[in-house]
């Protein structure tokens, strides 16, 4: 096998790891937790880690990052040399190409080497872990768990000094905001559209959220306003005390004897 194939499969291969990568730190930022506990609660140890993970992203973002540049610095590193000869030879025998040969073959490389990373290393990756984030979270929690582990000091170096940035910056840490009104909603529409909800289900979810906007008094009616019927009064009796009042219920009691 020839330099130069050994050459194109090496990078092809860097480019498919560092792709992994990014695949891994979108699905990981983009999965809901809801479903990783969800998962992690049915046994799914691989939603325990990516869970984990999420939580920690001082631990994960640092280690993944590590990966993606290590592999990009191996493809430059690697990056084309032989190639670019290979291309600049074949364009040597053109007079009007030999003097811009070697300046050809490298930009060619260059060109080649940005369309493969974009779309081998980071498009396609992401769009599937968009796809199916939880899915690929809870699959390569553990591999990135244990680089993790491996690169610990590089990784609380890259922590620490982006936690010291953060705060020179004045940055706080990020927290978990509560989910409002408007973005259950918008769940519920999607869900609705997706075929997961009835129609009538967002309406009686919307009437729940607006329940505590509602005066106690239009859902109690005040004691001193309640009106009793007595089981022995006449009929007539009753049936006055029910048009004049305007009350739909009305509690009922036995006169003690």
């Amino acid at each position: 096998m020839s330099a130069l194939i050994i050459e194109v499969i090496v990078i092809l291969l860097l480019l498919v790891v560092s792709g992994v990568f990014a695949m891994t730190e979108m699905a990981v930022v983009s999965s809901r937790k809801t479903r990783l506990r969800v998962m992690a609660a049915d046994g799914h140890a691989g939603a325990k880690a990516a869970l984990a993970l999420a939580e920690s992203p001082n631990r994960f973002l640092p280690s993944v990052q590590f990966g993606i540049t290590l592999v990009g610095l191996l493809a430059g590193a690697f990056g084309g040399i032989t190639i670019a000869e290979e291309i600049a030879a074949g364009l040597k025998p053109l007079p009007a190409l030999a003097q811009y040969a070697e300046v050809i073959g490298v930009g060619v490389v260059v060109v080649a080497l940005t369309y493969l990373s974009l779309v081998i290393g980071e498009l396609v990756p992401k769009r599937l872990a968009l796809a199916h984030p939880e899915v690929i979270a809870s699959r390569m929690a553990r591999p990135v768990e244990l680089l993790s582990r491996l690169t610990q000091p590089v990784v609380r170096l890259l922590g620490a000094s982006t936690d010291l940035v953060l705060r020179l910056l004045g940055a706080r840490a990020a927290t978990t905001a509560a989910i409002s009104d408007e973005e259950v909603k918008l769940l519920l529409e999607e869900g609705m559209k997706t075929g997961v909800f009835h129609r009538s289900e967002p309406r009686m979810v919307e009437s729940v959220l607006a329940f505590d906007q509602r005066p106690v008094r239009d859902i109690m009616t005040p004691r001193e306003k309640l009106v009793f019927l007595n089981q022995d009064d006449p009929h007539a009796a009753v049936w006055h005390k029910i048009v004049v009042s305007g009350h739909s219920n009305f509690p009922v009691y036995a006169a003690s004897r």
